[in-house]
């Protein structure tokens, strides 16, 4: 648990943030560009769980493009920096989570859990851009649109 503490407050100092530690669940949540991303720690693991919420879960219309494009970007984790998208059904969300577990750390530990920190929410901007515009293209209005301009270029 001191390695974890130890983490999480060098990596507070190097935000600015001096006095960042985990609360009594082992957890804390920070806002980067307007990403929230929790950082909780189990013990019985020696693992960080580090997730944020990318977008609500669309309507049940538009969920097999969705699921589609989640289950496209975990194959080899093509679009997700190393973690995994996933839905937590309980909260209606659509979550991305990042592990970093201690014992596998190296010597520069702190470094390679500022730079998972950054790309997981670099990852989750891109992942909610790519979702908004998937939403948008398949909106029914932008479909007919598209069609139209189609069956114009045909004639």
């Amino acid at each position: 648990m001191l390695e974890a503490n130890n983490l999480v407050a060098m990596f507070g100092k190097k935000i600015g943030i001096d006095e960042l530690i985990l609360d009594e669940s082992n957890s804390c949540t920070l806002t980067f560009d307007g990403i929230a991303i929790t950082i909780e720690y189990l013990e019985e693991k020696d693992t960080f769980y580090i997730y944020s919420k990318v977008a609500d879960l669309p309507e049940e219309q538009e969920r097999l493009a969705v699921y589609e494009f989640i289950l496209e970007q975990n194959c080899f984790y093509k679009g997700t920096g190393g973690g995994a998208l996933g839905i937590e059904k309980s909260f209606n969300s659509i979550i991305h989570t990042t592990l970093f577990p201690i014992q596998s750390a190296s010597e520069n530990a702190a470094t390679r859990f500022d730079a998972l920190i950054s790309m997981h929410v670099n990852t989750v901007e891109a992942m909610q851009s790519a979702l908004k515009n998937l939403l948008i293209a398949n909106e029914p209005e932008t479909i007919a649109n598209d069609n139209l301009i189609n069956t114009a270029i045909r004639i």
